[in-house]
């Protein structure tokens, strides 16, 4: 506090846009990074608890998830049979959002690339998600690919929402509403640590 005012910290949102410049805040990225992680977790588990005639998961391996983690990861990734909407939509917001939560932290579009592109194939494809599959070759490069195209898009609609003090058409509800779907893991993690006591 200065004279009674609470000080705002700066975030990368405050800062003119810039595509390849970096201010990475460290404690952010990884609070971003934890929630991510915890997040995926959970996402498999409703996943598992999914039928098999939306996951196209065999329920017989289900029961020797280490076995079928290794017999995934230990083959060549396939051409999956999942349906368009996983495959052409939910992969790329996932990897927008996971490209989101780097550059919510100050990363520039680069990192952010790398990150997005990190986390949805060493992570997911060939972690969390071959507890139940083998990896994707079409999720292997349209989540990181197309999800950081649609990431950085994202990245400069928040900027604006931002600008325009939270609001869209008018309204501050529909301004975070579409925050919440573009960057989630930001908007949650804010939200955790500035409503936890210090």
């Amino acid at each position: 506090f200065i004279l009674g005012i609470q000080k705002k910290e700066k975030t990368i949102y405050d800062l003119p846009y810039s595509f390849w410049e970096s201010h990475t805040d460290t404690d952010i990225l990884k609070r971003n990074t934890g929630t991510m992680v915890v997040g995926s977790f959970a996402a498999m588990g409703i996943l598992y608890l999914m039928p098999s005639s939306f996951t196209n998961w065999d329920s017989d391996d289900r029961k020797k998830p280490w076995k079928k983690w290794w017999d995934n990861v230990s083959r060549a990734p396939v051409w999956d049979k999942d349906d368009f909407f996983l495959n052409y939509i939910t992969h790329p917001y996932f990897g927008a959002v996971y490209y989101m939560g780097a550059r919510s932290a100050g990363a520039g579009a680069g990192y952010s690339f790398l990150y997005s592109a990190a986390l949805s194939t060493f992570f997911w494809e060939y972690g969390v998600e071959a507890l139940a599959e083998r990896p994707s070759i079409q999720d292997l490069f349209i989540t990181p690919i197309v999800g950081s195209i649609l990431g950085e898009g994202f990245y400069i609609a928040k900027r604006h929402i931002q600008e325009n003090n939270n609001e869209l058409l008018g309204s501050k509800i529909v301004g975070k509403t579409v925050l919440c779907l573009m960057d989630p893991i930001t908007e949650f993690t804010d939200w955790l640590f500035s409503s936890s006591p210090e």
